[in-house]
């Protein structure tokens, strides 16, 4: 038996009303943190490095949004991981790192495990078990597995009749909610390095607000 390729890309499924909320809700969202992030940043080294980390999450949680809008989903969850990769550095950049470490940083040497990283960053902020912790133990094996092009991006492109994205309604939406939360949690990490308290309230608040709505747990790096 032969397999149809499916050439442009898109689910051979339907795109359920699930996605379609998810996915809409991403990019509201998205739209939510443009139009309240016109802060200034401080100009020293350690606040440019880590502001710039966390709007490179900023960015790939925006495009989630857009990738996720047009089914390319290979590359939507091969994006999730280093999501999450930007939050974790730019936290820790903000509150962890020594001057040893940017140093280190700007010659591209730095080799801090990722997981050391999530330890600081919990003991420096009093977490205990937070959502990072949860996201490293259970599940950086099958992220690092999408990004790289490991079995678990692969495996998603076969069925029985076709060669093409097969990804289930329930994995993309969480992929969508999980971005959702990263993206503020980096919003609100960045309204702390601009010293606006206020912002960083109200991006705590939504927060909050997107959790309950969307039904994930986990204490933030915030």
């Amino acid at each position: 038996m032969t397999n149809q390729i499916n050439t442009n890309h898109t689910d051979a499924n339907k795109r359920s009303p699930e996605i379609e909320v998810a996915n809409s809700r991403l990019a509201s969202l998205t739209d939510w943190i443009d139009q309240r992030f016109k802060i200034t940043l401080p100009g020293d080294r350690r606040s440019r490095v880590a502001s710039a980390c966390l709007d490179i999450a900023l960015e790939h949680q925006a495009a989630i949004a857009v990738l996720g809008e047009h089914q390319l989903y290979g590359s939507f969850f091969s994006l999730v991981r280093v999501l999450v990769d930007a939050y974790v550095r730019g936290v820790w950049f903000h509150r962890c790192a020594s001057e040893e470490d940017l140093n280190r940083f700007e010659r591209d040497q730095l080799d801090k495990k990722f997981s050391v990283m999530i330890g600081e960053i919990e003991a420096k902020l009093g977490l205990q078990n937070s959502l990072l912790s949860v996201i490293k133990s259970r599940h950086w094996k099958a992220l690092n597995s999408f990004t790289h092009t490991g079995f678990m991006q692969v495996v998603r492109r076969n069925s029985a009749q076709r060669t093409g994205p097969n990804y289930s309604k329930d994995e993309v939406v969480k992929a969508l909610n999980f971005s959702g939360i990263l993206g503020l949690w980096s919003a609100a990490e960045l309204a702390n390095i601009a010293n606006d308290h206020d912002l960083e309230k109200s991006v705590l608040i939504e927060v909050q607000e997107y959790t309950q709505l969307v039904s994930i747990g986990g204490q933030s790096g915030s």
